[in-house]
């Protein structure tokens, strides 16, 4: 593995974070971006990708964690605000697994204030206002041309210029947030609505010497590190395997070092939170196995005041309250909470399209798997040796190519599945309902995973890929992994479509606009989206890091009268 030094960057990286704004309420959504950045330099790091993004509160407690994909040191996620969620001051906390050998100072934090909907005047939080840092070594301001007010549902286009003197190449690293806003003297100080400025950017990093690397970095995708410790004189197995079980499943295999520990990259696009553990060779429920947590367990450092909150908003955030509920209430209409992006990759097993498969349905239906294998499935035949109990054993695919006698098959058992869960004893399989089974698939050549190879594949797949209600086998350890988050796209109608246009669905959207990739060409940009039906102030915000590292920011408002 090449290390983080030797890439022409420095062994430490910064994340800098923009969320749509700083205050909610429960019912909203956090949208941010991230930009992830070489501490010297502020250009986009090369070390990982993937960020680890919490939402943790007053007390210290993560209420949400999500794993978020970084491309060319850049990302966005979001975070749904549920009413198990309290009101009251939050830090959004950002890191790489990298960043975790280092100073857990390091992070970025932000201060958020999230509300109950209809608050009583006594219980109207705190807002939290950030400590000055140190800025950007380079930044520029944007200059934004826009019309002071609009009427309701009328197209607003967003034009951004960047001064002279900064690169003018064409860049896809700028945040827009469109939202409404109450004004600027939110807290009872008079000092204005807290926002994230670039006075909040990164600061450079202080110099930290790492002894040792505890977290590898994730350079292309996520990591899973883990040890596995014997219980009394067991002998820790040559291989252990991951596997993520279901309709699309995935197989890694892992060989333990000296120090009994492991570590695996994984696929990006595993949707399921059920991690699997095992090995042919033991069984591995006789060891503690220990996975490293993805998360970091270090105490927030709280370094920001708190102020109390202007009483005389709160009719400003009771209607918000109701808008929030109105826009949940027509929630398949007005997708407040963001459309869901589909997957480029179809559903299928790790090893993809079986050599020989079955499709039970096309068959006459036996009331056992014995009949089923004994009336129609071929190239498969079952064993038992002296050390073990039966196995399946496949014929060979290619040395029957080059074969006269075509009735060659593996010596080794094959590696036998169900929904990609391993079965080790074909008791399982015979006690099997072959009415719950919808295919069974044959690998009938090598299969190499990792550093292991086995002699074939047979894998019965149910209909809905969760071995239809049957239990986990006793030699299989579970665990928990939260998988990278699905990306959402931020919603936005479009008022000159006539589906749109004629609606009479009320549109009450406290945040008007978001996009975490807007487009810059020459030193400019734009955008376009719709006001909604809600009067009052919006401001808008442009933000990001441009790929020498200058960091840039512009700032603006506007009206919505009602009027067109």
């Amino acid at each position: 593995m090449v290390s983080p030094a030797q890439n022409g960057h420095s062994n430490h990286e910064k994340v800098f974070i923009r969320t749509d704004k700083t205050f909610y309420l429960v019912g909203e959504t956090i949208w941010f971006k991230a930009w992830c950045v070489d501490s010297e330099t502020h250009a986009p790091s090369s070390i990982s990708t993937v960020l680890y993004a919490e939402l943790i509160n007053a007390s210290g407690e993560a209420v949400v964690q999500e794993k978020i994909m970084l491309e060319n040191g850049m990302g966005s996620g979001q975070f749904f605000i549920s009413g198990e969620i309290a009101g009251g001051g939050y830090f959004l906390r950002s890191y790489t697994s990298w960043m975790r050998n280092f100073s857990p100072a390091e992070f970025y934090i932000q201060p958020l204030t999230i509300l109950q909907p209809l608050s009583p005047a006594g219980d109207l939080p705190l807002y939290l206002s950030r400590s000055k840092e140190e800025t950007a070594r380079r930044k520029a301001e944007l200059k934004i041309d826009l019309k002071p007010q609009y009427g309701n549902r009328e197209k607003v286009t967003l034009a951004f210029t960047a001064p002279s003197g900064i690169p003018q190449e064409a860049v896809q690293n700028l945040s827009v947030s469109v939202y409404k806003y109450p004004g600027k003297t939110l807290v009872s100080d008079n000092k204005g609505l807290q926002q994230v400025s670039e006075e909040q950017t990164i600061k450079p990093a202080k110099p930290v010497t790492a002894t040792s690397v505890v977290y590898i970095p994730e350079l292309r995708s996520p990591v899973i590190q883990g040890k596995i410790m014997p219980r009394g004189n067991a002998v820790v197995p040559d291989f252990i395997h991951l596997i993520f079980p279901g309709s699309s499943s995935f197989f890694y295999t892992a060989r333990p070092d000296s120090n009994r520990q492991f570590a695996v990259e994984v696929s990006p696009e595993i949707r399921t939170t059920d991690l699997l553990l095992w090995s042919e060779e033991v069984d591995i429920s006789q060891f503690d196995i220990e996975i490293i947590p993805s998360f970091s367990a270090a105490p927030v450092e709280n370094k920001y005041s708190a102020e109390r909150g202007n009483e005389k908003f709160i009719p400003f955030f009771e209607s918000l309250s109701v808008n929030t509920q109105v826009a949940n209430a027509y929630l398949p209409f007005s997708n407040v909470r963001g459309v869901a992006g589909e997957s480029v990759y179809p559903p299928a097993s790790f090893f993809g399209q079986g050599d020989i498969s079955y499709n039970l349905d096309d068959y006459i239906r036996f009331p056992t798997m014995e009949e089923v294998f004994i009336e129609y499935v071929r190239y498969v035949i079952k064993k038992k040796k002296k050390d073990s109990g039966e196995k399946f054993y496949l014929w060979d695919l290619y040395i029957n190519s080059i074969s006269i006698s075509n009735t060659i098959y593996f010596p080794n058992p094959a590696l036998t599945l169900i929904d990609g869960v391993p079965v080790g004893d074909l008791e399982t399989i015979w006690n099997f309902d072959p009415l719950k089974i919808s295919r069974i698939d044959m690998v009938n050549r090598k299969y190499y995973s990792g550093e292991k190879a086995f002699d074939g594949i047979i894998c019965f797949h149910t209909y809905k890929g969760d071995l239809a209600g049957e239990k986990i086998p006793a030699d299989v350890v579970q665990k928990t992994y939260k998988p990278i988050q699905t990306a959402r796209t931020f919603f936005s109608p479009d008022y000159d479509l006539e589906e749109w246009k004629n609606s009479r669905i009320p549109d009450y959207r406290s945040l008007l606009y978001w996009n975490p990739g807007v487009s810059m060409y020459e030193g400019r940009g734009d955008c376009t989206f719709f006001t909604g039906d809600d009067t009052g102030s919006y401001r808008v915000e442009v933000t990001g890091f441009l790929p020498d590292g200058t960091f840039v920011s512009g700032a603006t408002e506007f009206t919505v009268t009602g009027e067109r």
